[in-house]
């Protein structure tokens, strides 16, 4: 699994920001790898959040140190995790000079 971000939206310029073999993830997992669905990538730290089906779990995995941590079980009967996406509207990044 390869994480890529857009450094320079101008010119297209993508960098590779983290790579995990498959092997290595689902290690960590202990488990299939149709058992669990990738949910959000946190936008500010190195983490992406997952549900493992198997046992209800809402974890984060960080990529600078390769663990996964548990943050909650959800519990039987959820149907859709929809994931917070903040507004960039306001960021000074993306602000037009003038």
């Amino acid at each position: 699994m390869s994480i890529w971000v857009l450094e320079d939206y101008d010119t297209q310029a993508w960098i590779l920001k983290h790579n995990v073999s498959s092997l290595q993830f689902f290690e960590l997992l202990s488990h299939p790898i149709k058992d669990f669905h990738i949910v959000a990538i946190h936008p500010y730290h190195n983490s992406f959040i997952l549900i493992q089906h198997w046992n209800q779990k809402l974890v984060s995995y960080n990529m600078d140190t390769q663990e996964l941590h548990g943050l909650g079980t959800l519990g039987k009967g959820y149907a859709v995790i929809t994931p917070y996406i903040p507004c960039f509207l306001e960021s000074s990044v993306l602000a037009t000079k003038h």
